[in-house]
């Protein structure tokens, strides 16, 4: 298997005498628990103890600045107009203003009559007046004097009260609060124990993050492959080139399906039974294996039911159908039928993991009855479809990794059909679409992106392992070692080596042997666990220190717990991870932490 799940990580946990380089956690004490002083927060923390945070209360005094309405006076200076009673002298008729007081003297204006002019100096019958900015003199009895009202401006004072805002400053009584983080040093064993490793899987084989990094560093699909699997060599084989292998996708008390982007067809995969109602009358037909059934319309639901298959369908004008009896799935624009041009796709959900639905645009889909459920398995051409269809790397990495993973992929599907193409009973299937097998999504990973655009890069990748003779392969890039196919397993990332199948399964295997993965380094994880929970599994009244021994590939060997007493037991890797869960076998770190108690 390529890669372990976590229900299936015991497999990989292994038994190995450990090296000197151990990992250890504080000194043990078999003094009493009791808390020391206080140490500031500024002083580097004892190797046993815990932060607290403290908060102290005094008296204190602080100045305010506070603001406030003031009400103020002012004297302001305002105009006012008031009526006046003043002196008009006009003319009575129209006069010639002369230069001087004769008859005589030049003329300097003609006044008209009625014209307001200002009096001045009086020489017996001639008066001197001004009028429209020239003066001169004019005879006094044509001049009259009268009185008139006018409106004048007048300046006073009044007191005008106004506010501001003014800020003034109070002293203020408070309590003031300070908080610090303080190191409570402590003989008490640790609360809990936090676990820091790398890696994920069982850690056998190809690793995909180093596949990755030496891609990226310019090597080939060939090179990583016989650099992860020793002494193995890249090969072509036309072993079933063109064959068909059979995908479990489902096995679960019920199934249904859809069909999109075209037409799909049943087929009977065995003696079937169909009882057909319309318009309230039912018929019963009964179909030889291979024979064409209803075709359905809508979404097609299967269960079990008497032991049998039941499956049931709209038929549109037929009415609804019931079928008693295994099934075969066809669908336009494929080998099973080649009509149609549209990427036409079945899909049925809850293929992935029992959660996420799945579109399938290879093949068929054969619905049959295995252990009380419905199994459903999907059958198509080993060589390309299948392997367009495998999601067990990104389709963004480098060409050469995705081409190593097609190549892997390849291998371990063709062993698993071993020299015959016989199906598993458990499954009825030559391998699953999880990680017990390979992960497969079908179409979900064939046409990934906007476009296509990844899907088709990993199509680009797992067709340059192929050689096609119109359209159907010929022959395609395999692993050998010593003439056979090799058990390609991967996984996802190392702690720094690999492991050799040995260590992890118990059994020698040439080609599987522990090389260096530094560049395949990858996915730090951490951990808790109680105090409670180690001391119980340690069979020890409290644990103190936890000290982990490694093997040569840096996977844990061993796990030595010592008590506040001083007395010290030790379990291996196996029995350690069996009670505690980690994601790796790279354990590297156990580091012990102290809570404040409650």
């Amino acid at each position: 298997m390529p890669r372990l799940t976590p229900r299936l990580a015991a497999m990989a946990l292994a038994l190995a005498v450990p090296l000197a380089s151990v990992v250890s956690a504080a000194p043990a004490s078999a003094a009493p628990a009791v808390a020391a002083a206080v140490v500031p927060s500024s002083t580097p923390a004892p190797s046993a103890g815990y932060w607290k945070t403290v908060t102290t209360s005094v008296p204190a005094t602080r100045q305010v600045t506070k603001t406030r309405t003031v009400t103020k006076t002012r004297t302001v200076t305002k105009t006012r107009y008031v009526s006046k009673k003043v002196s008009q002298i006009r003319t009575t008729a129209a006069l010639n203003l002369r230069k001087s007081a004769t008859a005589t003297s030049k003329r300097v204006a003609l006044l008209k009559k009625n014209t307001q002019v200002t009096a001045g100096t009086i020489k017996g019958t001639w008066r001197a007046v001004k009028a429209s900015g020239k003066s001169g003199w004019v005879l006094k009895r044509y001049l009259k004097t009268g009185t008139t009202t006018q409106k004048v401006a007048q300046k006073y004072t009044v007191k005008e009260k106004y506010t501001v805002q003014e800020k003034y400053t109070v002293t203020e009584k408070y309590t003031k609060t300070t908080t610090q983080q303080v190191w409570v040093a402590t003989t008490a064993p640790p609360s809990s124990f936090t676990l820091t490793g790398s890696g994920w899987g069982h850690g056998v084989g190809m690793s995909q993050y180093g596949a990755k990094a030496r891609a990226e560093a310019g090597w080939s699909a060939e090179r990583i492959l016989e650099y992860y699997y020793q002494g193995a060599q890249l090969d072509h084989s036309a072993a079933y080139a063109s064959a068909d292998i059979k995908v479990q996708v489902l096995n679960s008390a019920t199934a249904s399906a859809t069909v999109s982007d075209g037409a799909w067809r049943l087929r009977a995969a065995g003696a079937v039974s169909a009882v057909l109602t319309a318009n309230g009358t039912s018929t019963t037909k009964k179909y030889a294996s291979g024979a064409a059934l209803p075709t359905p319309v809508g979404t097609l639901s299967a269960s079990v039911k008497n032991g049998a298959l039941s499956v049931s369908y709209g038929a549109g004008s037929l009415g609804t159908v019931v079928l008693t009896g295994p099934v075969t799935l066809q669908w336009q624009n494929t080998r099973a039928w080649a009509s149609g041009t549209a990427d036409t796709v079945v899909k049925v959900p809850r293929a992935d993991e029992g959660v996420r639905t799945v579109a399938y645009r290879h093949g068929v889909l054969e619905f049959s009855v295995l252990g009380g459920r419905v199994n459903v398995v999907n059958t198509l051409r080993l060589n390309d479809e299948y392997l367009y269809g495998l999601a067990e790397m990104p389709s963004s990495w480098s060409s050469a990794a995705l081409q190593a993973q097609a190549i892997a992929g390849r291998t371990y599907a063709m062993r698993a059909m071993g020299s015959t193409g016989a199906v598993k009973s458990a499954c009825g299937c030559n391998v699953y679409d999880e990680v017990a097998s390979q992960k497969f999504t079908a179409w979900n990973k064939e046409n990934e992106g906007s476009g296509a655009y990844y899907g088709l890069r990993w199509r680009a990748a797992v067709n340059a392992t192929l050689k096609q003779s119109g359209g159907t392969p010929v022959s395609g890039d395999v692993v050998k070692h010593s003439g056979k196919l090799i058990e390609t397993v991967y996984f996802s990332s190392s702690g720094g080596k690999t492991r050799s199948g040995a260590s992890v399964w118990g059994t020698e295997t040439a080609y599987l042997q522990s090389v260096d993965d530094s560049l395949g380094y990858h996915r730090t994880w951490s951990t808790s666990v109680s105090q409670a929970t180690l001391a119980k599994l340690f069979d020890l009244a409290d644990v103190s220190t936890l000290s982990l021994a490694h093997n040569a590939d840096k996977s844990l060997a061993s796990v030595t717990a010592t008590s506040s007493a001083s007395v010290s037991k030790t379990l291996t890797a196996k029995a350690f991870r069996s009670a505690v869960a980690t994601t790796s076998v790279w354990l590297e770190e156990a580091t012990p932490v102290w809570t404040e108690p409650k």
